[in-house]
C-alpha cells in the first residue's frame, strides 16, 4: 500500500505542538514514521504539502500554500532518500499510485507533461528543486528565466 506524506503543515504547527506536548510534535512523530516506511520498503508519494487555512498561505488564489512544495525535496533526503528518489516521488510514483503511469509521470511521446528545468544537478544538490527557472504547462511556457540569463551571457 504506497502512502503519501504532507510534511509542510506538520513542520508549521511544530512550535505549537511542543508548546504543547515537548519533546514530541506531529512533524517529529511524522519524520521517525516516514523513516521507518522508507526503510520497510514501502512505496512513498509526495503528498501536495498545501493544507489550507489556519496554515501558511502562500499562493491567495487557492487560499493554500501550492507553490513551496520544492521545500519537502531537502527534508526528504535529511531523513534518508535519495535525491533521486524524491525526485521519482513527485512524478513516476506518484503516477504509479494513481494508475496513471501510461499516461504520466515521465517525459515520453503520447504522455501529458508539465515540464520544469533549474540550472544546477539536483542529484547533487537537491535544493535546486526549489530554484526553478523554467515552467511548461500545458504545452505553453508559464515561465523561463533562463532566457533571461541567456541573453545577458551572450553579450
Amino acid at each position: 500500500m504506497p502512502i503519501t506524506t504532507t510534511i509542510l503543515d506538520h513542520r508549521q504547527d511544530e512550535p505549537g505542538d511542543l508548546k504543547e506536548w515537548a519533546p514530541y510534535s506531529r512533524y517529529r512523530l511524522v519524520e521517525v514514521t516516514w523513516k521507518k516506511m522508507l526503510a520497510a520498503g514501502v512505496i512513498l508519494g509526495w503528498g501536495s504539502g498545501s493544507a489550507p487555512p489556519p496554515g501558511r498561505v502562500y499562493n491567495t488564489e487557492c487560499n493554500c500554500s501550492h507553490g513551496v512544495q520544492g521545500e519537502m525535496f531537502p527534508i526528504f533526503v535529511k531523513w534518508g532518500a535519495s535525491p533521486l528518489y524524491t525526485l521519482r516521488m513527485a512524478t513516476t510514483v506518484n503516477a504509479e499510485i494513481i494508475h496513471k503511469q501510461d499516461s504520466l509521470g515521465s517525459i515520453e511521446k503520447g504522455k501529458f507533461a508539465d515540464m520544469i528545468a533549474v540550472t544546477g544537478d539536483p542529484l547533487t544538490d537537491i535544493t535546486e528543486m526549489q530554484r526553478i527557472k523554467f515552467v511548461m504547462k500545458g504545452g505553453a511556457v508559464v515561465r523561463n528565466d533562463l532566457a533571461a540569463g541567456m541573453m545577458m551571457s551572450s553579450k
